[in-house]
């Protein structure tokens, strides 16, 4: 049971006082706070963000949408027009509610070539915003580098986990029958990563607000006009760590008959990214984070261990969204044209589940 709306509840009433509204009708909608007053609809939501962060992300993303960017909304001031309400257990901030909140009708969720061409704007128009800021800037750290070695590690693990059993599940053969790839993206990103914090001291090309978690859930939409928002975790990073995770949450999204090359096109219709930014893309979009993370379910956390086909099947079609993506990343770092069409990219190995066997194509 979530418990976490019942203790904001609590505090709601201290917080409403500072906004100096008299709701008509207060609902809780996944963890955000809907506010019913005769003036207006309000989202309210308690941040696990310091003040001091929300505060500098509100002066930044103000000066997105006084650049004419039309994709954020904006925070409602509290009755003493500060940005953001300050309790004792939190900081608490407002924008307008807007029909859709989330996407639940997936069928409405924009294209992400769409999405890709906004985020690219938003990365142009906050470059100059963030510069006043760099000790802000995000680098390639020994923390970071070893988190990827860390999971490197795991995998090592469960190969040889695999190895020792006597009788291997459906799971474990198609892992297995990947695990080389696997572990070739995952080497291939590290080193990069190394040889960008040797050479460049872990520091990128470009900066940017990053929103760090692009997804249908933190879209919001009216009409045929959508927002994006829970800037909470954004960071002033590289404008590739959005674009990667965009490239790789696409199937999340609707409506993507798009492939990730397109994807990258339409981004680049709006903002070119520099020669070493595509390679760094490239090495964010060959770390097999989300198959990492499939693979520790399985083994670690058993969550998908009990329905063995679904875990397969949730295996198979990870490994074949990033065997499409490392056409991706061939291109990028030989800065040759991809071919979207070439067979080779269809190389999962899946296994039968019936008699065992492995098979070509995904």
């Amino acid at each position: 049971m979530d418990h976490q709306p019942f203790v904001q509840g609590m505090e709601l009433g201290e917080v409403l006082k500072q906004y100096n509204w008299e709701p008509l009708l207060v609902q809780n909608v996944g963890g955000i706070w809907r506010i019913t007053c005769r003036e207006g609809v309000y989202a309210l939501k308690k941040s696990k963000a310091p003040r001091e962060k929300l505060l500098l992300l509100h002066r930044i993303l103000d000066g997105i949408r006084a650049k004419g960017f039309s994709h954020l909304l904006p925070w409602v001031p509290t009755s003493q027009g500060e940005p953001v309400a300050l309790e004792q257990s939190g900081v608490w901030y407002a924008t307008p509610w807007k029909t859709t909140h989330g996407f639940p009708d997936q069928e409405k969720v924009p294209a992400v070539n769409e999405l890709a061409k906004s985020l690219a704007c938003l990365h142009r128009l906050a470059e100059s915003l963030v510069k006043p800021y760099p000790d802000l800037c995000t680098t390639i750290s020994d923390d970071f580098l070893n988190g990827w070695k860390q999971k490197q590690e795991k995998l090592s693990e469960v190969t040889e986990q695999i190895q020792s059993r006597e009788f291997q599940s459906p799971f474990d053969k198609c892992f297995s029958a990947n695990q080389e790839n696997i572990e070739h993206s995952l080497s291939f990103s590290i080193r990069g990563m190394e040889r960008i914090k040797e050479n460049e001291d872990g520091k990128f090309p470009r900066y940017t607000l990053c929103h760090k978690r692009i997804h249908p859930s933190n879209l919001v939409q009216e009409v045929d006009h959508y927002y994006i928002i829970d800037f909470d975790h954004a960071q002033v990073d590289s404008p590739v760590r959005d674009l990667a995770t965009l490239m790789k949450r696409s199937t999340a999204f609707a409506n993507h008959p798009e492939k990730p090359l397109e994807i990258l096109e339409a981004y680049e219709s709006e903002w070119k990214l520099q020669p070493k930014e595509k390679k760094l893309l490239a090495l964010y979009l060959s770390y097999p984070e989300r198959l990492i993370k499939t693979v520790n379910q399985y083994y670690e956390e058993n969550k998908i261990a009990q329905e063995e086909a679904q875990a397969v099947k949730r295996l198979e079609a990870e490994l074949h969204q990033h065997h499409l993506l490392q056409e991706i990343v061939k291109s990028l770092w030989t800065n040759k044209k991809a071919r979207p069409d070439d067979k080779r990219q269809n190389s999962v190995v899946s296994v039968s589940r019936r008699s065992g066997k492995k098979k070509g194509g995904s």
